[in-house]
């Protein structure tokens, strides 16, 4: 970028350093378009060009704060000092500052009008700079949700960057400027503003003019005060924040059903297992084509909301004979490195002790294929995944499966007012309720796409499976499945039940299948005791739901297979 090359405060320890010129700082980083024979908001500036500096900055700070809440651990806090302005008055707000500007513009007119300027270089200049008002800066902390404001206060400082007396909040009449100062205050301010901004004005105008600009900016400054009742001030503003302490909930208390009971969610996982198997051949392409365009010599895998049980170590055995397979092919050994992930809760003790069993189940599979067995590596990372969870750049692949329909929290705002008689979104639920849960639902996927972005690989892959919602887009692939975990015959939707008794144990089977992921919520909130009884009135409900309809419902199933956009230098 143009700024980041060019922009840069004067370097050194000369008397026009920025080491030597520094009492007052300005922020960077804003563009705007055209706002001829202006170099920032001056008082011919029409009010939608006005409005896109705003916009820019709106957009660079919040961005900014997403990368900082990343970077910071959960109650970490940030101190940021902003030269702004007292009111919403975009022009007259900012004091000197604002006024120092448009006495810049001026001597740059000067030049324009003694020919050593293009009229068309001053007009394509626009000063990559935006002085926020308190108000503006309250209502972007509160809108990013990020973060909590501890403090903010708003400031005055004399401009003179010599000047020891600083002005105190509230005082609106400084002492007199005695008229032997006005020179040296002049030359005060101006080299204090040429030192953060000479770099961008000699890589806009050329180095010839900058001598002369700075001490016609002068020139203007000394006349401004000369004719000024009192010492001008800047507003500085002092932002305190905090950011949220994430809401540990649902990380500590939901699991599925642990151990390997009739009860738990290994023996009760066979629709999550369908949908594993549906997905293989996504997975196997998405491996081979990157090993193919990225030629890793080891591959990192992340299989994120693993859960544990038959299904993880389906996974894993996918993983392992697609490489198998894709190094016969190539002639190659490469490496495979697989992290597993889920909540802290998740019970990994049964994963890990009984990975043996399924490292030899995949060398029979290998044997009995004439494969080679690659070289792999499996551990466990828990946390959750709408957070960072591995180095930058670091993984080829991301596989998820029946994982992202579950929110990071209860959604933003929704109170137990507000959809009475409903755990979820049911057919008495209000418009608004369920576009809150839309809302939580695209905050959290953008999150979550945002961190496996810069966790992933240039070029790297994810294959996402959720369960969802029939609609007309295309680009995924929906498929349906029977809600009935045992049966693998994949009726049609509206396929008759044959047996009054497969009705019953269909019902209980779904109920046995639901129960094993949302027992930990419901006993958390409701207590035990009430658990036994629950299930067996939910068995009655689904049993009585099924025998209504006489028809096998299904679930629907959306799979995303993404590529990481290859990013140009």
């Amino acid at each position: 970028m143009k700024i980041e090359h060019d922009l840069h405060m004067i370097k050194g320890d000369g008397d026009t350093s920025y080491a030597k010129n520094s009492s007052t700082q300005i922020p960077e980083h804003l563009d705007s378009t055209m706002n001829k024979g202006n170099i920032y908001i001056g008082v011919t500036t029409p009010p939608l060009e006005a409005k896109l500096y705003l916009d820019q900055f709106e957009k660079d700070f919040s961005r900014f704060l997403q990368f900082r809440c990343i970077e910071l651990v959960s109650g970490g806090q940030m101190v940021l000092t902003f030269l702004g302005r007292k009111s919403n008055d975009v022009v007259h707000g900012g004091g000197m500052m604002n006024i120092s500007i448009e006495l810049l513009s001026q001597a740059v007119q000067t030049l324009v009008a003694e020919g050593r300027v293009e009229k068309e270089k001053l007009d394509s200049f626009i000063l990559p700079f935006y002085g926020p008002s308190v108000d503006e800066l309250k209502q972007l902390v509160q809108q990013s949700e990020l973060l909590d404001i501890i403090d903010i206060q708003a400031f005055e400082l004399t401009f003179d960057p010599i000047d020891k007396s600083e002005l105190k909040e509230g005082i609106t009449t400084a002492p007199a400027i005695q008229d032997n100062v006005h020179e040296a205050t002049g030359h005060n301010i101006a080299a204090g503003l040429r030192a953060v901004m000479e770099p961008l004005f000699a890589s806009h105008f050329g180095e010839s003019i900058i001598d002369d600009l700075f001490t016609l900016f002068a020139c203007n400054v000394i006349r401004h005060l000369a004719s000024a009742e009192e010492m001008s001030s800047v507003t500085a503003i002092s932002l305190s924040l905090q950011a949220k302490v994430a809401s540990m909930k649902i990380e500590r208390e939901f699991h599925m059903a642990k151990g390997d009971g009739d009860s738990s969610y290994g023996k009760n996982s066979r629709i999550q297992r369908k949908a594993i198997l549906t997905t293989k051949a996504m997975i196997e392409n998405a491996i081979k084509e990157v090993c193919t365009d990225l030629q890793p010599q080891s591959m990192v895998v992340t299989d994120l909301g693993c859960s544990y049980g038959a299904n993880t170590h389906l996974f894993i055995s996918e993983v392992i004979m697609a490489i198998s397979n894709k190094n016969a092919m190539n002639n190659s050994t490469m490496e495979v490195q697989i992290f597993l992930n889920d909540l802290p809760s998740n019970d990994f003790n049964h994963i890990f002790q009984s990975l043996e069993q399924c490292k030899q189940s995949i060398a029979q599979e290998c044997a009995s294929r004439g494969l080679q067995l690659p070289q792999y590596y499996v551990a466990g990372v828990p946390g959750t995944f709408y957070n960072r969870l591995l180095p930058y750049k670091s993984v080829h692949l991301f596989h998820s499966s029946f994982s992202l329909m579950w929110l990071s929290k209860v959604p933003e705002h929704l109170d137990s007012s507000m959809n009475d008689g409903e755990i979820h979104i049911g057919t008495t639920t209000p418009l608004f309720v369920r576009k809150f849960y839309l809302d939580q639902f695209e905050k959290d996927l953008s999150w979550f796409l945002q961190h496996r972005f810069r966790e992933l690989v240039s070029g790297g892959q994810m294959v996402l499976t959720i369960l969802g919602r029939k609609s007309d887009e295309t680009g995924k692939k929906v498929f349906t499945m029977n809600t009935d975990p045992t049966d693998d015959s994949e009726l049609e939707e509206g396929t008759a039940i044959a047996a009054p008794h497969d009705v019953e144990a269909s019902g209980r089977r779904i109920a046995t299948g639901i129960m094993a992921v949302l027992e930990s919520l419901l006993t958390s909130h409701f207590g035990e005791s009430i658990i036994d009884e629950l299930f067996m009135e939910f068995v009655r409900n689904v049993t009585s739901h099924i025998a209504h309809s006489g028809k096998m419902r299904h679930n629907t199933v959306i799979s995303l297979s993404l590529r990481a956009k290859v990013l140009t230098d």
